[in-house]
């Protein structure tokens, strides 16, 4: 029986090629090519003849842009909101209140600090993609407030209690999807008043959390970005949390359920903080 085979365009087919060897530590070989001129196929062969024998290779085909893009409409079911995350085994009540919001100032501090980390044209444009088969995002539980950066201590807040709260997906920076805010506080933020500008401009917020880890809550104060769900990974409907200000701040300990074999298959496993670093006090918070 013949092999089954499928069909590659060359220039598709090479560019596998070389994505699988820079995977590789045949990435840093060197190819000693003649001065004078070669035709084409002399010089694939010859880059060939360089690749050691024995690294492993199959030509798979990744779905296009377009066919993520299909995936990422497909009508959302509880399934497919489910298949994202795992939650994380915590073992006493999540229904936590958020902590009491940041002073004015603090959140200007808060605001300099973030602005001062983050790369020119940050955020710009944030598209966060997952594939539907994806089903172990490790899922905490948070309770927080949210508040315009620029706003002053008697402006509207905005609590959220007990909402999952994906975490170490890679992203960049905090992002909350758009549809967790009640169309009250949308509006507010809006509102053609310069306290505002930071939302209007880059869909920046303040959030003050109750973050609950394994081992106990802690408290974290972060600036996040409000995206539309269609953005977020499988049409998430939650908070992901960020590298900058938020998990680069955060010493943590993660316990696959494989290695807790008394965890249901529910779990993704345990996450258990044991420091925390507090970027406006500028100290280190020890947890047990």
């Amino acid at each position: 029986m013949a092999t089954p085979a499928m069909e590659f365009k060359i220039d598709e087919a090479l560019m596998l090629l070389t994505g699988r060897l820079r995977a590789t530590s045949a990435r840093e070989l060197i190819v000693k090519a003649p001065l004078t001129p070669i035709d084409l196929r002399s010089a694939a062969v010859l880059t060939a003849e360089t690749i050691p024998e024995g690294i492993p290779f199959i030509f798979a085909r990744h779905p296009s842009r377009e066919q993520r893009r299909k995936l990422l409409k497909q009508p959302e079911t509880s399934a497919s909101r489910q298949a994202v995350l795992k939650p994380v085994h915590v073992p006493y009540d999540t229904d936590v209140q958020p902590p009491t919001p940041l002073s004015a100032e603090r959140r200007r501090i808060l605001a300099s600090k973030f602005k001062e980390n983050m790369p020119e044209g940050f955020p710009g444009t944030v598209v966060l993609e997952s594939p539907f088969c994806e089903n172990n995002l490790p899922a905490l539980k948070a309770s927080i407030s949210i508040q315009a950066i620029d706003g002053e201590d008697s402006d509207p807040t905005e609590n959220l209690i007990a909402i999952p709260m994906l975490y170490d997906t890679g992203a960049q920076a905090t992002v909350i999807s758009e549809e967790l805010l009640s169309p009250q506080f949308q509006e507010f933020l809006r509102t053609t008043n310069e306290v505002h500008e930071p939302y209007r401009t880059s869909r920046l917020v303040q959030v003050s959390a109750h973050i609950c880890f394994t081992n106990t809550v802690i408290t974290l104060y972060v600036i996040a970005v409000v995206r539309p769900k269609e953005t977020m990974p499988n049409r998430f409907n939650g908070v992901i949390l960020g590298q900058k200000g938020a998990i680069d701040s955060l010493v943590t300990e993660m316990v696959p359920r494989n290695f807790l074999p008394h965890l249901s298959g529910e779990f993704w496993g345990e996450i258990r903080i044991t420091r925390a670093y507090d970027g406006i006090l500028e100290e280190i918070k020890e947890y047990q």
